[in-house]
């Protein structure tokens, strides 16, 4: 009994061995007492408070200054005092006392009841505080999740342990779990105890004087580790990660084995990098290690199939207004070739964001053969329905490889997308005035789908948003409404009313002009009528639907000076035509036609030769000069001055029998105040005539509009044969006289006949071979 016994190494319980915590140590060295999940001390309290006298002894013998000073084992840790503490006893043998076999066997029994203690955990010695005084029994404390753990805190002061404070992780612990150990020492006894943060729960114990704290970290031992991934970003490196399982909550490191034989530590990390090789498959182990064990993964083999090519993520420069568009978005980013060290095909992924709840509003690739040379800035476009100002955007971008599998045999993968950038709009402007998008007088291309929105100022808030009837708005975030027609119908002349409602019944509004792009001009003819501008006609198409300041400008273009506009087919209510002088024109010339107005513009071109797209005017002042018998003489001017031109002139004469002649004439044009004569013969006598003319040029393109008519009768000419008379005299004295005429139109005045010496015109008659009966 008298000779130290070494210490016997604890046998741990079955969730000691699955969880094998560290055993703290206190402030001067000595294991802390029930620091681990093998140290149950179900009956700890149970013995403390056993009523016997021996035992009382034996624990008030323990708090003597001589277990205090008891050596140490060769292991660091101090020698049991239960051994010495009964050989100091003065009842048990090796106290110098008589030895007496009934108070041996007491004694005997007592000791091996403690040393039982002992070896289950249990150091009742260290339990009742044998350190220094002012000192807590762990600095740190790592459990497993539901394990349960005894801390003990001894006072440099007597009788401090009826006023202890236990608190942990900032609330005061239960009556029931606190035990005063002597009048100095108090145990807290933690049961089950739950998950802590990965930074740990303070537990500390306090009096009015003294304060001592213990960081408890609580988690769980590692999974082995599984799911092995390798990737590479440049082909020159290999990342192997893998997953580590549930969250142990506690610092657990990993070692990585390759080939079985090269092992790297990587610490914390769930990956290890190396070299990139092609044509080499990897065997690869992982162990992970914490506090409270140890696991093994299963032995991966990763081939070049199944490796994974990740991009680098692209980095973006700037997002930003294009400033001719408002509502087309600029992004720009750094395409990053100088990072592979070969020149790679890419498609760049580039996705827009609704700032306020980071809803997509458009996504686009953008495909780009790298340059591993340069570090070259790409851009690309997005054009909203609605103007940018309307609400903050944010924009981010990602990769991916778009090489043939010839070069790389493995799986391709997305990049990390790119933090994003903002671009700010008007709803986080200090602006305290309403605005409305698109702006008062805007255009827009009927049967397209627009979107309009207001932005409230600073401050407030937009409640409701209209465009004509329609009132089903959308929240682009808390100053700003959006609405969406779609097919929108051409608006009347005076436009369409945008109306937005603010928070306090205020109201604000724009009015915007919808109608169509021009068509492209059909059927474009150009002719000059006077040698000295080229007129140019055509048909516009479909009406635009928008007039004033917002009408279709066309202008006309040769080619070889600035476009000529066209003023009277750009005027609010247009004529469609354009005189363009042909003295900026030399032989055969392109002649476009462009209208242009805020939605688009069209334009539609013919060839002109001037010289064969002559059209004179029609014969101007057209009249009579003379009429005989069988002519008429007429006389015109040239409307302009056709001086040395020759012309082909066209008579039509009709008579008043429905029958019509027509005359071809050669003239020489002369300037505007002289005029032309021509006299027309072959005419019948005593006939009504109607005339008029036309010219064209010699190179025939179109016949000019007839003059006016000129209404003409020749006059009556004698007969050229004697009339062919008879007579017949009746029984009572009644002569009746026939005559035949031998030619045509022949009036006959009268038939006289002498009676008794007297002349007296008995009747006229006008007999016609043409009609065949007598007109009387």
């Amino acid at each position: 009994p008298n000779r130290p016994r070494p210490a016997r190494p604890l046998a741990p319980s079955t969730s000691a061995r699955t969880s094998r915590p560290l055993r703290p140590r206190g402030t001067d060295g000595c294991p802390a007492v029930c620091a681990s999940s093998r140290c149950r001390c179900r009956d700890q309290r149970r013995a403390l408070a056993s009523p016997h006298p021996p035992l009382l002894w034996l624990l008030q013998s323990l708090n003597s200054p001589a277990a205090s000073r008891l050596p140490s084992v060769p292991d660091g840790r101090p020698r049991s005092p239960l051994p010495q503490a009964l050989s100091m006893h003065p009842r048990c043998p090796g106290s110098g006392n008589t030895f007496k076999a009934g108070r041996m066997k007491l004694c005997v029994v007592f000791e091996i009841v403690l040393l039982t203690l002992s070896l289950s955990g249990c150091d009742l010695a260290l339990a009742l505080n044998h350190d220094p005084c002012g000192s807590i029994s762990a600095n740190v404390l790592v459990a497993h999740v539901g394990s349960s753990h005894n801390i003990t805190c001894s006072f440099c002061k007597e009788g401090t342990a009826d006023k202890v404070q236990w608190k942990y992780g900032g609330n005061g612990l239960p009556s029931s779990q606190i035990l005063k150990i002597g009048s100095n020492a108090s145990m807290a006894m933690l049961i089950n105890l739950a998950l802590t943060s990965s930074k740990g729960e303070n537990l500390t114990c306090m009096t009015e004087e003294e304060s001592y704290t213990v960081l408890i970290q609580t988690g769980y031992p590692p999974d082995a580790p599984r799911d092995i991934k390798c990737v590479t970003q440049s082909f020159t490196k290999l990342n192997c990660s893998w997953d580590r399982g549930r969250d142990t909550n506690i610092e657990t490191n990993y070692i990585c084995c390759c080939q079985s034989t090269n092992c790297t530590k990587v610490g914390q990390a769930n990956f290890i990098e190396s070299e990139f090789l092609l044509f080499n498959d990897r065997i690869l182990q992982i162990t992970a290690t914490n506090e409270l064990g140890t696991q093994t993964s299963e032995k991966f083999t990763v081939k070049e199939s199944d490796i994974v090519f990740v991009p680098y993520t692209p980095k973006l420069k700037s997002v930003f207004q294009d400033p001719s568009n408002s509502q087309m978005m600029q992004v720009e980013w750094f395409e990053g070739g100088d990072t592979y060290g070969m020149n790679l095909k890419m498609i760049f992924q580039i996705q827009v964001l609704l700032a306020y709840d980071m809803q997509e509003v458009w996504v686009g690739n953008h495909s780009e053969t790298l340059n591993y040379t340069h570090n070259r800035v790409l851009q690309t476009t997005w054009t909203s329905d609605m103007p940018l100002k309307c609400t903050s955007y944010l924009v981010r971008i990602r990769s991916i490889g778009n090489d043939e599998k010839t070069l790389f045999m493995g799986r391709k993968a997305w990049s990390e997308w790119s933090p994003p950038l903002k671009l700010d709009g008007q709803d986080v402007s200090d602006e305290t005035a309403l605005k409305i998008y698109p702006v008062e007088g805007t255009v827009l291309e009927a049967g397209s789908n627009p979107a309009f929105c207001c932005v409230a100022g600073k401050g407030e808030h937009a409640e409701t948003l209209t465009f004509d009837n329609l009132t089903s708005f959308i929240k682009l975030s808390d100053r700003s409404l959006a609405i969406r027609v779609p097919n929108v119908s051409p608006s009347i002349e005076s436009g369409t009313n945008v109306v937005c409602k603010m928070s306090g019944e205020k109201y604000d509004g724009a009015v915007v002009f919808i109608g169509y792009p021009p068509d492209a001009p059909k059927n474009v003819s150009c002719e000059t009528r006077d040698l000295q501008k080229l007129n140019c006609t055509w048909d516009p198409g479909r009406s635009t639907r928008l007039v004033s300041r917002r009408s279709t400008i066309y202008h006309l273009n040769t080619g070889s000076q600035n476009p000529f506009l066209c003023e009277e087919a750009s005027r609010v209510y247009p004529d469609y035509w354009c005189a363009y002088p042909i003295s900026n024109i030399r032989g055969k010339t392109n002649i476009t036609i462009r209208g242009k107005n805020a939605l688009g513009e069209a334009e539609s071109s013919i060839t002109v030769d001037v010289t064969r797209v002559f059209r004179p005017f029609a014969p101007d002042e057209w009249r009579l000069e003379e009429i005989t018998r069988d002519s008429v003489t007429v006389s015109w001017s040239d409307r302009v001055d056709y001086t040395g031109i020759d012309l082909d002139c066209e008579i039509v004469i009709h008579d008043n029998l429905g029958k019509a002649m027509t005359l071809n004439r050669s003239v020489t044009g002369k300037p505007k105040n002289r005029r032309h004569t021509m006299t027309l013969t072959d005419l019948r006598p005593n006939t009504e005539y109607s005339i008029r003319a036309r010219y064209s040029s010699v190179h025939f393109w179109k016949w000019s509009e007839w003059s006016d008519v000129a209404q003409a009768k020749t006059k009556i000419a004698p007969p050229s044969v004697k009339l062919d008379v008879w007579r017949t005299v009746m029984p009572n004295r009644t002569v009746t006289t026939y005559w035949k005429v031998k030619t045509r139109n022949v009036l006959c005045r009268a038939v006289r006949h002498k009676r008794f010496g007297v002349t007296q015109w008995v009747r006229q008659h006008l007999w016609s071979k043409g009609i065949g009966d007598v007109l009387g």
